[in-house]
């Protein structure tokens, strides 16, 4: 069947909660009307965490249940990866969701990581916008902490807690095709064509959590 597009930021913020696993603050594609109604359930059951633990814990695992053969797509930001101990919750609970039966995708950024590394390298870094202005050096060292540091550490902590992912970009298989936004912002691109198959067959077929990043 068609996937199941659920945009979720922040999902960090889980800790050893489940219910706040289905609150996103920002949806990143539009959600088919049984998602929205999965989300407004999450919703509630984040308000009654403190008073009843228990509840929450069978409710959400209904939830979860409810949602076995569905592929959910999850936005892993840069902000929250500041901790060995916010990853490790993260991978615990991906690998909770997949063992649950869910097909999981993992988008992840790096924005602060990129950022530090700029600073290491004294690459100068400057915003247009609130767009990076990406030159040939900056779109090297991006590419190196995107695909060759965040990638492969969080198919690791995936793995180390249970799961199984694999690490991937937008390039392969050429998943994302993009034009240039704006010369003056050099290498950033607008997304105009999107082949999500390679996704689809891994999560759905192989039961592995694709991890990987646009650049």
């Amino acid at each position: 069947g068609a996937m199941k597009i659920l945009g979720v930021a922040g999902l960090f913020l889980w800790g050893s909660s489940l219910a706040s696993a289905f609150v996103p603050s920002k949806t990143l594609y539009p959600l088919p009307s049984r998602a929205r109604r999965y989300v407004a359930g999450g919703r509630a059951l984040r308000s009654s965490a403190e008073e009843d633990p228990a509840t929450v814990i069978s409710t959400a695992l209904k939830k979860l249940s409810s949602l076995t053969d569905e592929t959910i797509v999850i936005k892993y930001g840069g902000h929250a990866m500041g901790s060995e101990e916010a990853r490790a919750s993260f991978a615990k609970d991906v690998a909770l969701l997949q063992s649950a039966g869910l097909q999981v995708v993992i988008v992840h950024g790096g924005g602060p990581q990129i950022a530090n590394m700029l600073d290491k390298l004294q690459i100068p870094t400057r915003f247009e916008g609130g767009m990076r202005v990406t030159d040939e050096a900056t779109m090297e060292v991006a590419e190196m902490v995107l695909s060759g540091s965040i990638n492969k550490r969080t198919v690791q902590e995936i793995c180390s807690a249970g799961g199984s992912a694999i690490g991937l970009s937008g390039k392969d298989d050429l998943m994302l095709g993009c034009k240039q936004l704006d010369p003056a912002l050099g290498y950033v691109g607008e997304v105009v064509q999107v082949r999500p198959l390679i996704l689809d067959y891994m999560a759905s077929e192989l039961g592995v959590v694709p991890v990987w990043h646009r650049s």
